[in-house]
């Protein structure tokens, strides 16, 4: 296990703000997210904060055609799944320590 910088990195999520995260997150925005390799037992932990956003141009940044099937359209004009859907949100985490293994 080795320490990696922190610097300048963030992590960015694209989730619906009408769930349960927005309350976790204003609740304790405190997160841990890890990934695994696991054919060769490779793995990468950040722990840092994560903060919501509604920002259109963030949200168009990080936004993919396939996002759209997370969300579906609920045919009422406006919550389409599309990046201007109002449900669709970023969650940005920005790391304060990062353990990684290889």
């Amino acid at each position: 296990m080795r320490p990696a910088s922190t610097d300048n990195l963030k992590i960015v999520f694209i989730y619906d703000n009408s769930s349960h995260k927005d309350d976790e997150v204003k609740n304790d925005s405190h997160v841990n997210v890890s990934f695994l390799e696991p054919s060769k037992g490779d793995w990468i932990s950040f722990a840092g904060k994560a903060s919501p956003s509604t920002d259109r141009e963030v949200v168009k940044k990080y936004y993919s055609p396939a996002t759209k099937a997370w969300f579906g359209d609920l045919g009422d004009g406006v919550h389409d799944g599309s990046a201007n859907d109002p449900r669709v949100s970023a969650l940005i985490v920005t790391p304060s320590e990062v353990s990684l293994h290889s």
